[in-house]
């Protein structure tokens, strides 16, 4: 039974980042792709670059949950106990393209799991489940993945939690991050404001036209 929950969860995080990654309708013009820099200094817990990819992830220097609260303003406390994090700058409504993969020596395929905050709201998108294959007697790591999220601000992270203790470790990997698009939704929304305010311009002007006609009118009379 947890050997098919676990296939379940895998292939229904597969299916959902490829889905995301392929069909995301988004407008793209010359200045996307954007890489986003993996080198970050605004992060807190278990994070750092190594190499060719960012690390964020629940061992040595996680930190608790409630410090994690503190910079989301969000409650984590029914997601974990401690964690990592990391955060960008980015536009509201950008569509954020990262590519990843899990590593971990967790032993508990059910513990440990990656949280993309939008600027809003939370949403996990893997976790040490991912982790199938075998790296050496300790360690386990997933295929890749790409997903796509919009942000619902100018400040997006990446959250990997310890859902039940502090043994074991579980690292998202990071490879790339890019911009590559601004979600049609959001420019819709932003831009209806400008539209009602364009409208209202028009209708007082119109207006104000037929007062001077009347004025004109009762003049000549």
């Amino acid at each position: 039974m947890k050997s098919f929950l676990i296939s379940a969860l895998i292939l229904s995080t597969g299916f959902i980042s490829k889905a995301q990654a392929i069909n995301f309708n988004s407008s793209v013009n010359s200045n996307y792709p954007q890489a986003i820099d993996l080198n970050t200094n605004n992060s807190i817990g278990d994070t750092n670059f190594q190499n060719s990819y960012l690390k964020v992830g629940t061992g040595n220097n996680s930190k608790l949950i409630y410090q994690l609260e503190e910079l989301v303003n969000f409650d984590l406390s029914n997601l974990g106990v401690e964690g990592s994090a990391v955060f960008f700058e980015v536009s509201s409504g950008d569509e954020i393209l990262f590519d990843w993969y899990a590593d971990s020596n967790e032993r508990d395929f059910f513990s440990d799991r990656f949280y993309f905050w939008d600027g809003k709201n939370l949403v996990n998108f893997g976790g040490r489940y991912l982790a199938q294959n075998r790296r050496n007697s300790y360690r386990w790591y997933s295929r890749e993945f790409s997903t796509v999220f919009t942000a619902k601000s100018n400040r997006i992270g990446f959250l990997a939690l310890d859902t039940q203790d502090a043994f074991g470790d579980t690292e998202l990997r990071i490879n790339q991050i890019r911009k590559v698009g601004t979600n049609p939704e959001f420019i819709k929304t932003t831009n209806e404001p400008s539209l009602v305010a364009a409208l209202a311009t028009i209708i007082i002007f119109l207006k104000g036209k037929q007062l001077v006609k009347l004025k004109r009118s009762l003049k000549s009379s």
